[in-house]
């Protein structure tokens, strides 16, 4: 037996349909994590410019966010190697 899982429908209201589940969940889990990334962006994109905003190289408050920086950046290249 073959599960089909409406996946979305079209301009002319007709279903697309996912051939199984295991496509659906391969879709649904590509969606969760494209969400992710974007998340991780706009967060990245925050801290680079509070990181370009400190004057001051040497402050524990620029390396704190510089180390920010390169754990979010790491872990958008994880996902990223997911799929």
């Amino acid at each position: 037996m073959v599960i089909c899982l409406v996946n979305e429908v079209n301009s002319y209201g007709e279903k697309i349909v996912l051939s199984s589940k295991s496509e659906f969940i391969s879709e649904f889990a590509r969606g969760y994590f494209e969400a992710e990334i974007i998340e991780k962006e706009t967060q990245l994109n925050e801290y680079l410019n509070v990181y370009n905003a400190i004057r001051e190289r040497a402050s524990f408050n620029r390396q704190y966010i510089e180390t920010l920086i390169y754990l979010l950046k790491s872990e958008i290249k994880g996902i990223q190697k997911m799929f």
